[in-house]
């Protein structure tokens, strides 16, 4: 081409333009190369002259319908951009991608053309992105998402890694499954292909952000299922972070949705080598505190459960590996510790249905790992995970129920205080369960009469909960009397610690719920004279424990008189034990519609309100008043909640800060129902006509805003 010169060229371009829509694809593709060659040989000026020609000759070479003829066309298309790249841009490339965003016959073949030109030159890439991503994608445009990521270097796909992920991340979301949903799936896994390390937290960061919104997180689950499935790359630096965004949507994602989240959690925690599983369980649990924050923030009442561990088959089997592991091959105690404790708030947001096929698999190792020398924390919150299986399915724990007695009796003589009194609080609900449960207070009675005081208090916490749970049919009225008897000589010994003391009188009420009539009326008589400090806690207990068989005796009345006559009292701790008394009545009617109390306690309440209390006096009538207003304020007489604002406004003129200030407000709220807001308790206010004006303007709407803004963050 040199040597023949510019008048020869101009005669061979012709030839060439029409060898490409020969019908031959072997000359095609001759002609592809043999234009490349001379191309290679030819000044700017000539390739610019001739291009109006060979440009349409070129684009069809680029949508051929032969393999060979297209990868011909592409060095063909590479000659012709080193020459005039800017033109062939500006002439070629809108025409394929209108092709492919009208979805026209051509399109698969223009994709193909397409691919071939950013082989050749990545920097379109551009140029194309925007017309191939908007919304709603097509099959086609879906399609060439994947492709255009498959055709240029790594690099180029990282920088665009938004553009490329979010038009799919939204079809995945929003499509059903269908040809473009199949080609959105096949893109990502084109796009995941091409990542390479250095953009990792750039892919995960796209990622992440989805779960922000429950309802356009679909996408992103499904799209970290492939992910974890397809790359060959070590993500596990990014482990914590997707722990975290898939769990933060468990309480509010519904559906299909809420499914591929755990499913996106299941893939995530399978794909962690179990050696580094325990490394996991602070993120873990952190995420799972962090949901059931979100969850208890939205509701009001009602079990507190979060929907990502209720609802899949098998819910727990995504979280539970981490914790069990490290649980059982943590080498850290802090791990372990976190493990246990993590284990328990599980247990706490997951349903009975969800929490009963993994029974098994948590208790065994609890149990196991307790019975192991390690600190007395991690014995602890190990002891605190099976209280909360105890409670939430204690009846399906029984082939357990030898192991875990044998247990928590060893762990009475715990060293350490705290271990002691959790093990004593589970053999208390434990005793439901018990089938020997005769023998196991014996047991508990001996123990107390001879161990140290240390352990002594322990016991008798754990003999009254015994005591007060076990099934009534299969604990002896011998066995019964023989404790009332034990605990009234403890309480009595003078040489006996005051702890013990006061533990063995709450144990006496506890026991006044199954000892005889004879015996009950007995206990109240010897408890109802002097107020001291044993006597009031063994009658509180009483109220607590045994109400309605004081009731069902007929010495309720008794009661009732002995907690006004100790509401006159000038010993303020007599008077806290009075408004003690009162909240334990009233909340414990509050199950009913009425509270049949409220009228003979009403003349207490102005006694143990009154402004020349002591703190302790104030805050326990108010905290027992409020547990009942909190259940259904609408229980308190309009009268009654007149009054008792009036009192609450006298206290808050008074008061300038502290725990009974913040009780009173707190009360306060409560009378008005500030669980449904402060603008609904502000109308609950208005609506009560016996009200005074000067109650009206102590009890703002600022007063109630503060109040409900402290309560929502509890």
């Amino acid at each position: 081409v040199r040597k023949v010169g510019e008048r020869i060229t101009k005669l061979i371009f012709p030839i060439m333009e029409e060898g490409l829509q020969d019908g031959s694809t072997s000359a095609r593709r001759g002609v592809c190369y043999g234009l490349s060659a001379v191309l290679k040989n030819v000044s700017k000026q000539q390739i610019v002259a001739v291009l109006p020609t060979l440009l349409p000759a070129v684009q069809s070479a680029l949508c051929d319908d032969d393999e060979s003829v297209r990868i011909a066309s592409g060095e063909l298309m590479a000659t012709l951009f080193k020459g005039a790249g800017d033109i062939i841009q500006e002439n070629v490339l809108p025409q394929i991608l209108l092709d492919i965003n009208d979805n026209r016959g051509n399109a698969e073949r223009s994709l193909e053309g397409l691919v071939v030109m950013m082989g050749v030159r990545p920097t379109i890439l551009d140029a194309v992105l925007p017309e191939v991503t908007t919304l709603p994608l097509t099959p086609i445009k879906a399609k060439s998402l994947g492709e255009i990521a498959k055709a240029i270097p790594p690099a180029s796909v990282h920088k665009q890694l938004k553009s490329f992920l979010k038009p799919l991340l939204s079809t995945l979301t929003t499509a059903e499954v269908d040809e473009t949903h199949e080609a959105a799936e096949s893109a990502v896994e084109s796009i995941i292909s091409c990542i390479e390390d250095d953009a990792l937290y750039d892919f995960t960061s796209v990622l992440v952000r989805e779960f922000d919104d429950p309802k356009s997180c679909l996408g992103s689950a499904k799209v970290v299922q492939s992910f974890c499935r397809t790359t060959k790359l070590d993500y596990q630096e990014m482990v914590d972070q997707l722990l975290a965004s898939i769990i933060s949507v468990f309480a509010d994602a519904e559906g299909e949705c809420l499914q591929e989240c755990w499913n996106a959690l299941n893939t995530v925690v399978k794909s962690i080598p179990k050696e580094s599983q325990a490394s996991h369980v602070p993120s873990l649990k952190d995420a799972i505190k962090a949901a059931r924050e979100h969850e208890k923030r939205k509701r009001h009442g009602g079990e507190l459960l979060v929907a990502g561990f209720c609802k899949p088959p098998k819910a727990l089997s995504a979280a539970l590996p981490i914790y069990l592991s490290g649980l059982l091959t943590a080498k850290s105690s802090e791990i372990r510790e976190k493990a246990a404790e993590g284990l328990g708030e599980l247990i706490e947001v997951t349903s009975l249905p969800s929490l009963k096929p993994a029974l098994a698999q948590i208790t065994g190792p609890l149990i196991r790992i307790l019975g192991d020398r390690y600190p007395w924390q991690v014995k602890l919150a190990i002891l605190s995970s099976i209280q909360s299986l105890l409670k939430k399915a204690g009846l399906f724990l029984k082939p357990f129920v030898p192991q875990l007695q044998t247990t928590f009796l060893k762990s009475l003589n715990d060293a350490a205080s705290e271990v002691r009194e959790k093990a004593a609080e589970n053999l208390g609900f434990l005793a439901q369960l018990t089938l020997r449960i005769d023998q196991l207070v014996k047991d508990l009675l001996n123990t107390i009469r001879t161990c140290s005081p240390s352990v002594k208090e322990a016991c008798i916490t754990a003999l009254g909960g015994v005591v007060y749970n076990g099934p009534k049919a299969k604990l002896s009225a011998a066995v019964i009397t023989q404790s009332g008897e034990d605990l009234r000589g403890l309480v009595t010994d003078d040489e006996e610690s005051s702890d013990v003391q006061r533990r063995a009188a709450f144990a006496l009420g506890q026991f006044g719920a199954r000892c005889s009539g004879e015996e009950l009326k007995s206990l109240l008589s010897s408890v109802g004279g002097e107020p001291s400090e044993r006597n009031m806690i063994t009658f509180n207990s009483l109220l607590e424990h045994a109400l309605d068989k004081l009731q069902g005796a007929g010495v309720f009345p008794n009661c009732l008189q002995l907690i006004q006559q100790w509401s006159k009292s000038k010993d303020q701790d007599v008077k806290a034990k009075a408004g003690e008394a009162c909240g334990i009545i009233l909340l414990k009617e509050s199950a009913g519609e009425a509270l049949p109390s409220l009228r003979s306690l009403s003349p207490c309440i102005p006694k143990l309100l009154d402004p020349e209390n002591n703190s302790e006096v104030l805050i326990k009538t108010m905290d027992g008043l409020t547990k009942v207003a909190d259940k259904d304020f609408g229980l308190l007489d309009p009268a009654f909640a007149s009054d008792l604002l009036q009192l609450l406004s006298n206290l808050l003129e008074v008061q300038s800060s502290g725990p009974a200030k913040m009780a009173t407000e707190d009360l306060v709220g409560s009378c008005l129902g500030i669980a449904a807001g402060a603008e609904k308790a502000f109308d609950n206010l208005n609506g009560l006509a016996q009200v005074a004006p000067a109650v009206k303007h102590q009890v703002n709407l600022a007063l109630l805003k503060k109040v409900a803004t402290r309560r929502n963050n509890k």
